[in-house]
């Protein structure tokens, strides 16, 4: 867990390497959850650097799985999210002065006294597979690729859009 002084809170910006509206990027990575066909996790924003702990072993423990993101076509920006193309992310944080930071599901805009950071699409696993992400993601319009990001078709975790 991580602690910055003269920030007010994080958030996370889906389909980016770097944070956007004067925010600070405090790492990047991809996205990941569980396999498509195991038990629902969440979609969170792994570090690239993946460490392991100093008494992890190296051997196969078959224990909590991640696996990296892959956009899959239907509901989605297919142009700004190709099909089977890996998902990166931002960690972002926002000092006290800029104020705080919230999705606002379903809309467009945003109410009167508040500023629109960016309008993104709403994304999440398919109805009838039982793994990857429980959560829906809100994602940018703007997408980075990640580093080294795959265009095949690997089928761990999935994301769609949301109809």
């Amino acid at each position: 867990m991580c602690e910055r002084p003269d920030a007010v809170q994080t958030y996370v910006q889906w389909g980016r390497q770097t944070c956007t509206n004067g925010h600070r990027t405090e790492y990047n990575g991809l996205v990941m959850a569980d396999h498509y066909t195991y038990k629902k996790s969440e979609y969170i924003c792994v570090d690239y650097e993946r460490a392991a702990r100093a008494r992890s072993s190296a051997g196969d423990q078959n224990g909590a799985l991640l696996y990296t993101t892959e956009m899959e076509q239907g509901s989605s920006d297919t142009t700004q999210y190709p099909n089977n193309r890996e998902v990166g992310c931002a960690v972002c944080s926002v000092i006290e002065a800029q104020g705080a930071v919230y999705t606002r599901w379903g809309s467009t805009s945003c109410p009167v006294g508040a500023a629109a950071l960016y309008t993104g699409f709403m994304a999440g696993e398919h109805y009838e597979h039982g793994g990857s992400g429980a959560n829906y993601l809100c994602m940018h319009p703007s997408r980075e690729d990640p580093i080294g990001f795959s265009d095949g078709d690997q089928n761990g975790a999935l994301l769609y859009g949301t109809e």
